[in-house]
């Protein structure tokens, strides 16, 4: 699979469309619990990205195997990228940078809004192609 295979470009989109959410949720961290904060939604973004990394390898993998190893590719990402930042999570709870309000706002953020702008990208293209033989026959 290359990188413009459709599943892997989807999965990239996931990573682009975090990088636009990135500088709103650094800025917010940082005005929500200063210095600390701002560390925080660091380590928050940086660990959706890296379930966002898992889900680029894993679709790009399972697509392979068609539709049905794709969708066994994306309910595996998902649970072996939240439990990976749950691992890396974890045992840094107590540390005297993490703001859980902080990290838990950015990484349901993250997750919701780079989903939906990249569901919304998709859907949008795959209406848009599907319309347009109407707009040529009337």
């Amino acid at each position: 699979m290359s990188t413009t295979s459709p599943e892997t470009r989807l999965a990239l989109g996931f990573l682009t469309r975090l990088a636009l959410v990135a500088p709103v949720a650094l800025a917010g961290g940082g005005i929500a619990d200063g210095i600390a904060g701002l560390e925080t939604a660091a380590f928050a973004l940086a660990g959706v990205a890296l379930t966002f990394a898992i889900m680029v390898v894993a679709f790009r993998e399972g697509a392979r195997f068609g539709i049905g190893g794709l969708m066994v590719a994306a309910f595996a990402s998902l649970i072996l990228g939240l439990g990976l930042l749950t691992a890396i999570t974890v045992p840094l709870v107590h540390a005297h940078w993490m703001r859980l309000g902080v990290f838990a706002t950015v990484v349901i953020a993250g997750y919701l809004v780079a989903v939906v702008l990249e569901a919304r990208r998709v859907s949008g293209r795959i209406g848009d192609d599907g319309l347009r033989p109407w707009r040529v026959l009337r």
